[in-house]
């Protein structure tokens, strides 16, 4: 805050002192006296009808709404169930875990599956995010059987009663 006071020498005591107590202890109306001092001088310097009470309660509830419209943002994107009753965090997970599964190497996934890979992909994205949640479950299924195929296989290189058969 020092620095956006440069201009005005006779806020740099608010400046300091404000940047000591921290945006947090702002956000909370924790501010230093001499903001009030100084802006009671200059509303007696202009002949402003408003008293340093009044400005002092109109200041502090604009303080204060800086911090419930952040928590009603942060509410609303987390909390609030947008379209298909799923809120837009939960949305914006599906595509970006859908995204990556679209870039999954065929190589990763049995021959039987590969098909999931062979599909419309801008349909998917544009479909509703159920298809797009059943896309992911076969993905991951598709992917857990590839891995489990593959360590089996290990399994069996390495059990020696197996192994004279391979």
């Amino acid at each position: 805050m020092k620095k956006i006071c440069l201009d005005f020498p006779i806020l740099k005591k608010v400046a300091i002192e404000m940047d000591l107590l921290g945006w947090r202890n702002f956000t909370e109306a924790k501010i230093t006296n001499s903001l009030f001092l100084i802006q009671e001088a200059w509303l007696k310097t202009i002949g402003s009808r408003l008293s340093i009470n009044n400005w002092t309660k109109q200041f502090l509830i604009k303080i204060l709404n800086i911090t419930r419209r952040q928590w009603m943002y942060r509410n609303s994107r987390i909390h609030i169930n947008h379209v298909e009753g799923l809120t837009l965090a939960t949305h914006e997970t599906i595509m970006n875990h859908t995204k990556s599964l679209i870039a999954t190497d065929p190589t990763d996934l049995l021959p039987q599956h590969r098909s999931l890979l062979q599909m419309d992909y801008e349909a998917l994205g544009q479909g509703p995010s159920l298809d797009r949640q059943y896309w992911i479950a076969q993905m991951e299924s598709a992917i857990t059987s590839k891995k489990r195929k593959t360590l089996s296989s290990i399994d069996d290189y390495n059990d020696p009663k197996i192994r004279k058969y391979h």
